[in-house]
């Protein structure tokens, strides 16, 4: 059981080490890439990026309509219920914020 605990320790230590270099490490990489492209498929890959969220906003806006009309409430009313998880759950990076904020309601 001691293992189990010390290899969890371990495992959560270098979770913990990606995620503070990794926006490092894509920053770097970006930067270098603009290094050697040239400014026509730069701009290119921006257009990339523009319809990837576009598309991803498109996406969240259906899941809000299907799941309004599949709870019989308004869009406004879905959306001031969700917003005080959506902020806690983005600001503490925790996926433990809908059940705070959920017995607090």
């Amino acid at each position: 059981v001691k293992i189990v605990g010390q290899l969890n320790s371990i495992v959560q230590l270098i979770m913990e080490w990606i995620t503070r270099l990794l926006p490092i490490f894509i920053f770097i990489s970006v930067l270098n890439l603009s290094f050697y492209i040239s400014w026509d498929e730069l701009a290119t890959l921006w257009q990339l990026f523009a319809n990837i969220g576009i598309c991803a906003v498109i996406l969240l806006l259906l899941m809000l309509i299907g799941s309004s009309v599949r709870l019989k409430v308004s869009i406004g009313t879905l959306i001031k219920k969700l917003l005080p998880t959506s902020i806690v759950a983005s600001a503490t990076s925790s996926s433990a914020a809908p059940q705070n904020t959920a017995r607090h309601s």
